[in-house]
């Protein structure tokens, strides 16, 4: 299960100042790629899945197979003012391609005050490798990177602050 969270509507919002209510989309796009492209049998159209777990349900999923991508939009219950956060925990349960996955990525086109991303691995197949990393955009070499090591429970995770725009991600290897 991937967690994500803590979206912050707007910039720059103190708690001593609450700021003018100015309504922020009740909707969160979320992006997985896969590295490898699918194979024959996986390029026939299926039905797009992900799994909400936290605060959020699934709104349009889309596919696109020549890209090895899935996107779907998360909903929340209510608007965002200016301040405000909601905490996200939602999982995939299909992949872009038949190949297992070795990332994560989500992008910022504006930045975000806060974002946390946990990575939770299943005990029978867990990475020999994590790393956090950032890119400027996508195709870049990162500009940030650092090792992450699982815990007890098989997760890995990163914390961010004050993000300007960027890709910002974590990757697994299996060997």
């Amino acid at each position: 299960m991937t967690r994500a969270g803590m979206t912050r509507a707007g910039s720059g919002a103190r708690p001593d100042r609450p700021g003018p209510a100015r309504r922020q989309p009740r909707r969160t796009p979320v992006l997985r790629r896969s590295t490898a492209p699918a194979p024959a049998s996986a390029v026939a159209p299926r039905a797009a899945a992900a799994v909400t777990a936290e605060n959020c349900r699934p709104g349009r999923i889309r596919r696109d197979q020549a890209h090895h991508l899935l996107a779907a939009e998360l909903l929340l219950d209510r608007r965002l003012r200016t301040g405000d956060t909601q905490l996200l925990g939602y999982g995939f349960d299909d992949a872009p391609s038949a190949d297992p996955s070795c990332e994560y990525v989500r992008g910022f086109n504006a930045g975000a005050g806060q974002y946390v991303l946990q990575i939770a691995f299943h005990p029978a197949a867990l990475p020999v490798r994590c790393h956090r990393f950032a890119l400027r955009s996508p195709g870049d070499a990162p500009y940030e990177t650092e090792e992450l090591t699982l815990d007890g429970h098989h997760c890995v995770h990163l914390v961010a602050t004050a993000l300007r725009p960027c890709l910002l991600g974590i990757r697994w290897d299996w060997e």
